[in-house]
């Protein structure tokens, strides 16, 4: 069995740390949700893909300035009778917006336990680990925003909550025509379509992300402040980055062998 000698790597989030919750109760949380029928199938589910983990999902479950989901990877540096050889491990973190009323906050949670059931999180070390790839996923893959809002506003009309009744028309019932709708949607940039063409770089065509327009976008990330695309953009950057300081790390610590040749570091 492989021996563990270091950890370079405490963690890649894909957002902050969050502060501490001043009003809400998860376990109110919890109630709110399984007053809908598909609402308890998705709690249910969470709290056993938590169990496989070896934790609560109330224990992952924390508050602070925005809602989020983070895949936190820990990359460990272990032994073995043919040399060191890199593992991984992954870690997730459900961070709620504490300044929510209680019932926008159990939406909320419906949306980042829909991230957190069916979502691949990308291994920010994997040469498979690409832009185009990466941006897609988060928006319009399995357990990805589109997805995500769709379980919101199922179980935002099961327990007569009408938010966004405009955005979630005709998508809690499977709507083909509304997924595409909201698909364009979260494709919207407004101000930010030149900049998002702009910071893909040459390498990129942005002809490849067909739903790109100018339109004003209606979906922004909570926590870069900016529509989808362009906040994935540079949460992918972000991470790489990251990645690149850590291989750097690893390079000075004569263990180069064990990395991906990454060009992009």
């Amino acid at each position: 069995m492989a021996k563990l000698i270091s950890i370079f790597l405490i963690f890649i989030s894909y957002t902050a740390i969050a502060n501490n919750h001043q009003n809400i109760k998860t376990s109110d949380l919890f109630n709110i949700i399984q007053k809908s029928s598909y609402g308890s199938l998705i709690l249910s589910m969470a709290k056993l893909k938590a169990k496989r983990l070896g934790v609560s999902l109330v224990d992952i479950i924390e508050y602070g300035s925005s809602s989020r989901m983070d895949t936190n990877y820990l990359r460990k540096i272990s032994s073995s009778k043919l040399g060191p050889k890199i593992e991984y491990e992954k870690k997730f973190k459900i961070t709620l917006n504490q300044k929510n009323s209680t019932i926008y906050a159990a939406l909320d949670l419906v949306h980042e336990l829909t991230h957190f059931l069916y979502k691949n999180e990308q291994n920010p070390y994997s040469e498979k680990f690409v832009m185009k790839k990466y941006i897609k996923d988060a928006i319009e893959g399995p357990g990805g925003e589109i997805e995500a809002y769709i379980s919101e506003c199922r179980v935002a009309k099961e327990i007569n909550v009408f938010k966004n009744k405009d955005l979630c028309k005709g998508i809690d019932e499977g709507s083909s025509r509304a997924r595409f709708r909201l698909t364009r949607q979260y494709y919207e940039l407004g101000d930010h379509y030149y900049a998002f063409i702009n910071e893909l770089g040459p390498r990129f065509n942005h002809r490849e992300f067909r739903f790109i327009s100018k339109k004003q976008s209606q979906f922004v990330s909570s926590v870069w402040e900016l529509p989808y695309p362009l906040a994935m953009l540079r949460q992918f950057k972000s991470l790489k980055k990251r990645v690149c300081e850590n291989n750097r790390s690893l390079k000075q610590r004569r263990l180069a062998s064990l990395l991906i040749d990454d060009p992009e570091c």
